[in-house]
C-alpha cells in the first residue's frame, strides 16, 4: 500500500510539472561554496541523560563505535539545570566554580558530574583516534531561581533581571568543561527546543516577549546583557 502511494504522488508530481509552461534552467558550480559542514554528530550518550543514576551512559566499545564506526565529530550536550543551584554567589560578574554543584540530582536529567565523566571519555576515544571532535552545549531551562515559575518545567520564561545570571552560569558550564574534562565546548546555545512546553525533564523558559503561539511559554532567547555577549 505504502509503494502505491508513493508512485501515485511521484505520478501526481509528474503531471504537475509537465503542465509547467516554462522551463527552468538549473546551474551548479562546484567551485562556489555556499555553506561549511562544521561536523557530523548526534545528542548525548549510550542511554538517554534521564534514564537514571544506575544507567550506563557509555562503555568504551560504545564509544569506539560511534567515533571510529559512525564517524560522530560533534556532539550536543544538555547541561542539567541544577548545576547552578543555588546560585553560588550575589554577583553576576563574580564566578565562584566552587559554588556549582556536580552532584545536585535534577528533576528528569542525570547529574553534572555524569555529563562531565561522560564528555571527558568521548573526547579522549576522539584524540586517540586522531579524529577530530567539537561540542556543542544547549539548555532546556536555566535554574527555577531565575524563572519567573520558580520551576525548571512546563515553559515559563527567564526573569529580566536574570539574563546575567544566566549567562555567569554558561561561562561556569564552559570553565568547567574545560577544567575537568580539558578542552572548551565549541559552541553554546541558550536554548533547545524554541517552541518546546513539557511537563517533564527541563521544559522552556524564556523571556515574555518571545513567548510562542497557542499558549506555549517558548520561544528564542536574544543575547541580552554585556555578560552573555561576553561570555
Amino acid at each position: 500500500m505504502l509503494s502505491a502511494r508513493v508512485v501515485l504522488k511521484v505520478s501526481a508530481l509528474a503531471v504537475a510539472l509537465a503542465g509547467c509552461a516554462a522551463a527552468a534552467t538549473i546551474t551548479v558550480t562546484p567551485a562556489t561554496q555556499y555553506q561549511t559542514i562544521e561536523g557530523f554528530g548526534g545528542f548525548g550518550p549510550m542511554k538517554v541523560w534521564w534514564s537514571g543514576d544506575n544507567a550506563t551512559y557509555y562503555t568504551d566499545a560504545w564509544l569506539d563505535l560511534v567515533i571510529n564506526d559512525l564517524g560522530l565529530t560533534m556532539l550536543r550536550d544538555v547541561p542539567p539545570s541544577v548545576m547552578e543551584e543555588p546560585n553560588d554567589n550575589a554577583d553576576p560578574a563574580v564566578l565562584n566554580l566552587a559554588g556549582f554543584n556536580l552532584n545536585n540530582k535534577p528533576y528528569g536529567d542525570s547529574r553534572f558530574s555524569a555529563h562531565l565523566a561522560f564528555l571527558r571519555a568521548i573526547k579522549q576515544k576522539a584524540d586517540a583516534s586522531g579524529e577530530p571532535f567539537r561540542l556543542l552545549a544547549s539548555w532546556w531551562s536555566p535554574p527555577a531561581w531565575m524563572k519567573q515559575s520558580g520551576v525548571t518545567t512546563n515553559g515559563g520564561y527567564i526573569k529580566d533581571d536574570m539574563y546575567e545570571e544566566f549567562a555567569e552560569m554558561v561561562a561556569g558550564y564552559c570553565k568547567i568543561v574545560q577544567r575537568d574534562c580539558g578542552y572548551l565546548p565549541y559552541a553554546v546555545s541558550p536554548r533547545t527546543n524554541r517552541r518546546l512546553r513539557s511537563p517533564t525533564s527541563h521544559a522552556s523558559g524564556p523571556r515574555r516577549d518571545w513567548r510562542g503561539s497557542a499558549g506555549s511559554s517558548a520561544g528564542g532567547w536574544p543575547a541580552k546583557g554585556s555578560a552573555l555577549s561576553g561570555s
